[in-house]
C-alpha cells in the first residue's frame, strides 16, 4: 500500500489524487449497497410438540439471518399467544412434509376484534448498523381453515372452521398496518404483504414492531372442535436506501420489482390466468375460484368444479352423485332394501325379493302385495291366494246346495258350509273335532280361532286370561272375566239332559278355568244361533306360561266338541270308559293292538277319527282280517299324526283311546 501511494503521488497531482479517490469510494459504496443482502427471520414451526403442556409455546423460535448493517431479535424468544391456559395450541402435519402450528380463535362474532386475546403474537426488535436507515419489506405466511382438524398423534375429526383473518402491525402501540376481513380457504394458502412507500415501516434506530394474526368468524357448522392453522411466518427486513431493482429475492434471474412470485423462483414468470401473480405462487392459475389443489382442470376457467361437488350423471338409479378423484361424475346405486334390485327396478323396494315375482303381473311383487293373484280378496283372508278364480274368504256368504240349511258361509277349510234350518233349539250331536290354540300364537290369525257360526268365533290370547268370543269384539275386553265369552251360555253336564242343566257365563259356572275345566262335562249354548252343544277342555295353559312359574305368555287351549247335525255316536276323548280297552302300542307306523280284559264283550264296530274329528277308517270284523279281542288293525294307509280310536262293543258299550301314526 505505501508504495502503491508513492507511485500515485509520482504520477499524479494532488487534485487528481482526490478525484481518484472519491471514484474509488464511490464504487466501493455502489458495489457494497448492491451486495447487501436482506435480513430474514423465519418461524418455520417445524419444531411444534405435540403433548399435555399445550400451553406452552416455547418450542416456536425463530430462524434468524441477520447482515452486518441489520440486526433482529425475537421478543421473550417465541411466539405466544395471551392467556396460554385458555388459548393452547396443537400441532397439525403441514403442506411440506414437517409440522404446522394448530390453534383455536375467536368464534364468538363475525367482526373483527383488535387485541384478540387468540391471535398468534410476536414482537420483532429490528435494529439498523452503522448509522444504516433500514425497512420492513415484507411479511409473509400460510394459512389454512381445515375441514377436518388433524392432530398429529392424537386424532381427527369435524372441525368448525374460521372464514375471515386479519393482520395488525403496531409500534409502540400505534397501528401501522392493518388488513381485515381476509376470506380464508380450506387449502394452504400464501398470505404475502409488501410494505414498500407505506409509513411506519423504515427506521433508523431500534423499533419494536408487533405483529398479531387474527382468525376469527366460523362457518357455524356445530363441530365441537374450533382452530385455524399456521405455517412458515416469514419477516424481510433491507436497507432503505439498497436499489431495489437489483433485489432478487427468490434468486431467480427477476428482480423483485419485476418478479410475478417475489419468493418463489419461477425462472418462465408463467402467469396462465394474466392476474399478475405467477402460477407457482398463484393456488388459482385459471381464475376460476377454485383452488388448484382441487380444480379438475387448474388451467382451464370453463371447468370451474372441483372433487366432491354435487354434479348428475344422467343415471335415475342412482343418488348423491358428486364429482370423484377422477373428476367424473359418478351417484350411488339406490338399493333401498339391499336384493340387488335398484330401486328404479324392484318391484318391491322396501322389501327383499331378488325373483322379482310377480304372479299378477301388476308391478308389485308378490312379497309386498297384498292381493297376489289380483281378485280382489286380500291374501291373508283369500282361500287361494294364487288362484284368481276363487275369489271368496273365509266368513263370506255362500251356498252350499243343501235346501235344508241356512247361513251359508265359508268356514276355516275354505268350504262352503250351512247350519241346518231348525225350528227350535239346535243340538249338535255329529262327530266332534278337536280344536287347539298353541300357546303364544296370535288369535287374530283364522287359524287361531275356532268359527263355531259367523256369531260365535271362540279364541283366547297369548297373554293368558280368558277364551273369548272374537265375532263379538270381545279382544278389545278380555280380561273382563264375569262378561265373556259374550253372546255365549255354559252348564255342567250333556246335551241328553238339556232340560235339567243351569245355565250361565262362563267364570259364574267354571270357576276358575285353570283348576276346573279339564275333563269336565260341558254344554255350550250359542245363544242367538240357539245352538246346544257338548264340549270337554283337553288343556288350558296358565297365563305366563305352560309350566305356570310366570315364565313367559301361554294363551294356549284345546277341547274337542260336537258338530253340527244329529248323529247318533259322536266320538269323545274324554268320554268316560264304558268298555275297557287298552291300545299298544300308543305310537307306531303298522298295526295297533286292541287288548280287553272285558271277557264279556265282543267288538262289534271300530272307528278312527283324526284330530279335527274326521272319520278316516271303519272296521268291521266280520269283515277284516282278525279283529277280535287282543286283534291288530293296519294304520299303514294312515297320514303321520294323533288319531281317536273308537270301539264299540256287540253290548253297546263303547270308549275312545289315543293314538300316534309315525313313519
Amino acid at each position: 500500500m505505501v508504495l502503491l501511494g508513492t507511485i500515485i503521488m509520482n504520477q499524479f497531482h494532488l487534485g487528481d489524487i482526490y478525484r481518484i479517490i472519491l471514484v474509488l469510494f464511490i464504487c466501493l459504496c455502489t458495489i457494497h449497497l448492491r451486495a447487501t443482502d436482506p435480513a430474514t427471520l423465519v418461524f418455520d414451526l417445524d419444531e411444534c410438540v405435540e403433548g399435555e403442556e399445550l400451553d406452552d409455546y416455547s418450542e416456536f423460535t425463530a430462524e434468524i439471518s441477520n447482515t452486518s448493517e441489520i440486526q433482529l431479535e425475537v421478543v421473550d424468544g417465541n411466539v405466544f399467544r395471551n392467556n396460554p391456559s385458555i388459548n393452547q395450541h396443537s400441532c397439525t402435519p403441514s403442506f411440506n412434509g414437517t409440522a404446522a402450528m394448530c390453534v383455536s380463535y375467536d368464534t364468538s362474532s363475525c367482526s373483527f376484534n383488535p387485541n384478540d386475546d387468540t391471535a398468534v403474537r410476536f414482537g420483532v426488535v429490528v435494529s439498523p448498523v452503522n448509522n444504516r436507515v433500514i425497512r420492513l419489506s415484507n411479511l409473509s405466511f400460510f394459512d389454512l381453515a381445515p375441514s377436518e382438524y388433524n392432530w398429529i398423534g392424537t386424532g381427527s375429526g369435524p372441525n368448525n372452521p374460521p372464514t375471515f383473518t386479519s393482520v395488525r402491525i403496531l409500534v409502540d402501540g400505534r397501528v401501522i398496518f392493518q388488513v381485515d376481513d381476509i376470506s380464508i380457504s380450506d387449502e394452504w394458502t400464501l398470505r404475502d404483504y409488501d410494505f414498500d412507500g407505506m409509513e411506519g415501516f423504515t427506521i433508523s434506530e431500534a423499533t419494536v414492531f408487533d405483529f398479531e394474526l387474527t382468525a376469527y368468524c366460523p362457518v357455524g357448522n356445530d363441530a365441537e372442535v374450533s382452530i385455524w392453522d399456521l405455517e412458515d411466518i416469514s419477516l424481510t427486513v433491507v436497507c432503505a436506501n439498497d436499489d431495489q431493482m437489483s433485489m432478487d429475492t427468490d434468486g431467480d434471474g427477476f428482480t423483485d420489482e419485476e418478479d410475478n412470485c417475489v419468493n418463489m423462483s419461477n425462472t418462465d414468470q408463467s402467469d396462465s390466468d394474466g392476474d399478475g401473480m405467477g402460477d407457482v405462487c398463484d393456488n388459482d392459475d385459471d381464475n376460476d375460484g377454485v383452488v388448484d389443489t382441487i380444480d379438475c382442470d387448474p388451467i382451464n376457467a370453463s371447468i370451474a368444479f372441483s372433487v366432491g361437488d354435487a354434479c348428475d350423471d344422467g343415471n335415475s338409479n342412482t343418488a348423491m352423485d358428486t364429482i370423484t378423484m377422477s373428476c367424473t361424475c359418478i351417484g350411488i346405486l339406490i338399493d333401498t332394501d339391499g336384493d340387488g334390485v335398484t330401486d328404479a327396478e324392484d318391484n318391491c323396494a322396501s322389501t327383499v325379493n331378488t325373483d322379482q315375482s310377480d304372479l299378477d303381473g301388476d308391478g308389485i311383487g308378490d312379497v309386498c302385495d297384498d292381493d297376489d293373484d289380483d281378485d280382489g280378496v286380500a291374501d291373508e283372508v283369500d282361500c287361494d291366494p294364487v288362484d284368481a278364480s276363487i275369489a271368496f274368504s273365509v266368513g263370506d256368504a255362500c251356498d252350499d246346495g243343501d235346501s235344508s240349511t241356512e247361513n251359508d258361509s265359508v268356514n276355516g277349510n275354505c268350504d262352503c258350509v250351512g247350519t241346518p234350518v231348525q225350528t227350535g233349539p239346535t243340538i249338535w250331536s255329529c262327530p266332534e273335532i278337536v280344536f287347539t290354540k298353541e300357546d303364544n300364537t296370535d288369535f287374530n290369525l283364522p287359524a287361531n280361532r275356532d268359527s263355531l257360526t259367523p256369531n260365535v268365533i271362540i279364541t283366547r290370547a297369548s297373554n293368558g286370561g280368558q277364551i273369548f268370543n272374537f265375532a263379538n269384539g270381545d279382544q278389545d275386553r278380555q280380561f273382563a272375566a264375569q262378561t265373556i265369552p259374550s253372546g255365549v251360555e255354559w252348564a255342567i253336564g250333556r246335551t241328553s239332559d238339556l232340560d235339567n242343566l243351569n245355565f250361565g257365563g262362563f267364570r259364574e259356572i267354571i270357576g276358575r278355568p285353570r283348576r276346573n275345566i279339564v275333563g269336565l262335562d260341558l254344554v255350550m249354548h250359542l245363544v242367538e244361533d240357539d245352538i246346544y252343544l257338548n264340549i270337554n277342555f283337553i288343556s288350558w295353559s296358565r297365563g305366563g306360561g305352560t309350566d305356570g312359574n310366570n315364565t313367559g305368555e301361554a294363551g294356549g287351549f284345546s277341547y274337542s266338541r260336537a258338530t253340527p247335525g244329529d248323529c247318533e255316536g259322536s266320538p269323545r276323548p274324554n268320554e268316560p270308559a264304558s268298555l275297557d280297552f287298552v291300545v299298544s302300542p300308543t305310537i307306531s307306523s303298522q298295526y295297533i293292538t286292541i287288548s280287553t280284559d272285558d271277557l264279556g264283550s265282543e267288538i262289534e264296530l271300530i272307528y278312527i277319527f283324526n284330530q279335527n274329528g274326521l272319520m278316516v277308517k271303519q272296521l268291521d270284523p266280520s269283515s277284516n282280517r282278525g279283529i277280535d279281542n287282543n286283534s291288530g288293525v293296519d294304520i299303514s294307509d294312515l297320514d303321520l299324526g294323533m288319531y281317536f280310536i273308537r270301539v264299540i262293543s256287540k253290548t253297546g258299550g263303547s270308549s275312545i283311546r289315543r293314538f300316534i301314526k309315525v313313519n
